[in-house]
C-alpha cells in the first residue's frame, strides 16, 4: 500500500494567509525552505497529524513494515522530527526518540517504522558509484549542511559555497516557482558561470546535484529522481 500525501499548501496555510494579509504577496520566507519559527511550528504540527493518521491507517490494514519518505532535501531534519512526533503519539516518547536517533523503531506490536530522506538516498547512490569524490550541492545553505552531515564517513565531501552563492541559489528557487522563461534562462547562466564552472575547475569529474525539488536546470543530477529510483529499489530490490 502506498499513501501519497501532497499537502504543503495546507501545512503552511495559516502562515500564507497571514503573510498575504500583512503585505499582499508571498515572499521567500514562505517559498524557500520552511521560513521563520512560526512557519516551522505550523509545519511540525500539521505534518505530525498527517503522519500519525497514515501510520494508523497502515496498522489498521495489518501492514508490518511502514516506510515514511519525504521528497524534499531541505525538510529532511524537520520531517524526521514530524515522523518521530507521530510515532510518539501512537507508541510513546521512547519510540519517537529511537526514530529520531536511528531513523527507525520497532513498535510493541512488532511493526517496524522507518524514515528516509533525500540526502540519505542520494549519498548512498553516489557512494556506490563514485566513492571519494567531492560533490557540488546546488541547494540552500541548510541543504548543504544536511549533505555535509550525511557524507560523514563515506569518503565523499561537499564543495564549499559562499554567501553570494547561496543568495543566487535562493533566487533560482524563487525564479523556478515564478516560471518566467527569461528569468530562468538568466539564472541558469549565472549558476553555470558563478558556481558550476568554479567547481569544475578543480573537480572536473565531481557530481553536481540539483538539490532542490523546485528547480531542474539540467546542470547536474536531479536529486528527486535519484530519490525516487532508490525508493523503488528499497521496496522491490535492485
Amino acid at each position: 500500500m502506498f499513501n501519497l500525501c501532497c499537502q504543503i499548501e495546507w501545512y503552511k496555510r495559516d502562515s500564507i494567509a497571514n503573510q498575504l494579509k500583512r503585505q499582499g504577496h508571498i515572499d521567500r520566507d514562505i517559498l524557500v525552505g520552511i521560513g521563520p519559527d512560526n512557519v516551522a511550528d505550523e509545519f511540525l504540527n500539521k505534518g505530525s497529524e498527517t503522519v500519525t493518521e497514515n501510520i494508523k491507517c497502515a496498522i489498521g490494514k495489518n501492514y508490518r513494515r511502514i516506510r515514511v519518505y519525504t521528497p524534499c532535501n531541505g525538510l529532511s531534519d524537520l520531517t524526521r522530527e514530524i515522523v518521530a512526533r507521530g510515532v510518539a503519539s501512537l507508541a510513546g516518547e521512547s519510540y519517537g526518540d529511537q526514530l529520531r536517533s536511528e531513523g527507525e523503531c520497532s513498535l510493541p506490536n512488532g511493526i517496524l517504522v522507518e524514515f528516509s530522506n533525500v540526502a540519505q538516498k542520494v549519498v548512498r547512490r553516489i557512494s556506490r558509484k563514485s566513492p571519494s569524490q567531492t560533490v557540488l550541492v546546488l541547494g540552500t545553505k541548510g541543504v548543504n549542511d544536511i549533505y555535509r552531515k550525511q557524507v560523514n564517513g563515506t569518503g565523499l565531501s561537499v564543495f564549499p559555497l559562499n554567501k553570494n552563492d547561496f543568495k543566487l541559489i535562493d533566487d533560482a528557487i524563487v525564479a523556478s516557482i515564478g516560471k518566467s522563461a527569461d528569468h530562468l534562462n538568466s539564472i541558469k547562466s549565472d549558476l553555470m558561470e558563478r558556481i558550476v564552472s568554479r567547481f569544475r575547475a578543480t573537480h572536473p569529474l565531481g557530481p553536481v546535484l540539483e538539490a532542490c525539488t523546485d528547480f531542474s536546470f539540467g546542470l547536474g543530477e536531479n536529486t528527486l529522481r535519484i530519490f525516487a529510483e532508490e525508493m523503488v529499489n528499497d521496496v522491490y530490490g535492485s
